[in-house]
This record gives C-alpha cells, structure tokens and sequence, in this order.
C-alpha cells in the first residue's frame, strides 16, 4: 500500500493558495520530496520484519490489537473527508493551473487505496470487532462516492 497519491492530493490543495505559477512549482516540489520520503518509509515499515502490506494482513490479529489500530483509525474519515471537501473547493483552481488532470488521477489513487484499506480492516479483523470495521469502511465509502460526482468529469 502507498500513500503518496494522499500527500500530494494534500499538497496541490496547499499549493492552489499560492499565487503563481512559479510558487505552485516550488510548492509542489518541496511537498513531492517529503511525500516521496515518507512512502519510502512508510513501504520500508517494519523494515526488520516485513513490508507494510504484510503488516496490515498480520494474522492472527488479537481483539487488544484490532481495538487500538481500530481506534486509532476512527479519526481517518474526518481527516478523508476534510481533504476531498478541500479538492472540490480548489477544482476550479487546479483546472485554471491546468493541474486538474493530475490532482484527479491522484484522488483516483487515493480512493483505490482508501477503499482497500477499509477492506483490509474487514478482513484483517476479528469477529468481535467487525462492526466498528465495517463502520469505518461504510463511512470511507460513503465519503468517496460524495466526492466522486464532485471532482471528476
């Protein structure tokens, strides 16, 4: 799994404030280098003991475990949500900047890897805990397909 698409998505909607081309460029570069970091790591997790596609379909995952990645996940709607609210709010900027097309196939990417991770909680977790999994991979679905009609053509 790769998190960049969701950085970048976060820096286009940052950089839209900026006033010229130029800034656009020199924002999107900067926040490039650090997204592009942060995937390397983020893709090295654990590097002693695997990748972290594997450390997300662990199994057995214990119902302490599911609980704290579970809880740990219930901020991600609110934090999707503010950033797709955000990308249909500067659409109108990214196609004056003619960046429209690249800030859509990177919120493809990003609702592709979203989904998957809701996905991924549901098989990934335990019996006891599969409601609160559901409920997350129901919002995060919810959430994409309002965006969707929204910022693609």
């Amino acid at each position: 799994m790769r998190f960049s698409s969701f950085l970048v998505l976060a820096s286009l909607a940052a950089s839209s404030f900026a006033t010229t081309v130029a800034d656009v460029k020199k924002g999107l570069d900067n926040l490039s280098a650090s997204a592009k970091d942060l995937d390397a790591k983020i893709t090295a997790f654990p590097a002693t003991t695997g990748t972290f596609s594997q450390a997300v379909n662990v199994s057995p995952v214990t119902d302490a475990d599911a609980n704290n990645v579970l809880d740990q996940a219930k901020t991600l709607p609110a934090l999707l949500q503010s950033i797709l609210d955000q990308l249909v709010v500067r659409k109108g900027d990214f196609k004056r900047l003619n960046v429209l097309s690249v800030a859509q196939k990177d919120a493809s990417g990003l609702g592709t890897a979203i989904r998957a991770v809701g996905a991924a909680f549901i098989s990934a977790t335990p019996p006891k805990e599969l409601a609160v999994a559901k409920d997350l991979k129901q919002k995060f679905d919810k959430i994409l397909n309002d965006f969707e009609p929204k910022f693609f053509p």
